[in-house]
């Protein structure tokens, strides 16, 4: 593993997919090979639809392979600020779609043997400012009226000083690519098409709509 690799990539070998090599005609193309464009092929496909998949490089190795793999509650934009930008509904909207997504993940990992490692954990938003307690106690109530059973602390407890913490129970972590390996899997057995080293190149918008790849046009 070089400085530069990721913890998932060093320790998954993912299956190859070929490139798109003939013209294909689907219901819906998915563009993207990561947790979002294979979890979209996957319910697509499940859901009935002729479904197509081209990665421009291979599944995974774009945001996916360098995120941390938690799942989380507490969204990057903090929900006093959704609530200011799109009021309590609006709030409680995020929160309930990322547990909803936290719950769709765990679901599919059991439902077919996905051996992602995926195991619940509580997560923390934390601070070691003392000027940011204010702001963490702002959070804490937009959480709570967004619906979420958050916790505020005064210390983290974490192995450095913390002025403070939100504790979200509940919340899961991964090893992404393993999962992106049995969801693939899944849903080539409903009749996805995969493709790997398939680049987009242009969209043709029409009736049929025409996607052209780096691989087939």
């Amino acid at each position: 593993m070089n400085e530069n690799e990721s913890l998932w990539s060093a320790t998954a070998t993912p299956p190859v997919y070929p490139a798109l090599a003939e013209d294909a005609e689907v219901d819906v193309v998915v563009v993207g090979g990561g947790i979002t464009g294979l979890t979209a092929a996957f319910l697509l496909a499940d859901a009935g639809q002729r479904v197509l998949l081209v990665e421009a490089r291979r599944l995974g190795s774009g945001v996916t392979s360098g995120s941390t793999m938690h799942l989380t509650e507490a969204a990057d934009t903090r929900y006093h600020q959704i609530e200011k930008d799109f009021g309590k509904e609006g709030a409680r909207l995020v929160a309930a779609s990322s547990r909803a997504a936290i719950e769709k993940v765990s679901a599919l990992t059991l439902a077919h043997g996905v051996a992602s490692g995926f195991v619940r954990r509580p997560g923390l938003l934390f601070t070691e400012k003392k000027d940011d307690v204010d702001e963490l106690k702002q959070e804490h109530e937009a959480a709570t009226r967004a619906g979420l059973p958050v916790e505020l602390l005064a210390d983290a407890g974490l192995p450095f000083p913390t002025r403070g913490a939100l504790r979200f129970p509940d919340q899961a972590q991964m090893h992404g690519l393993r999962y992106l390996e049995g969801l693939a899997k899944a849903a080539r057995a409903k009749g996805a098409m995969l493709h790997e080293e398939s680049r987009v190149i242009t969209i043709d918008d029409g009736d049929p709509c025409t996607v052209h790849t780096s691989a087939a046009s």
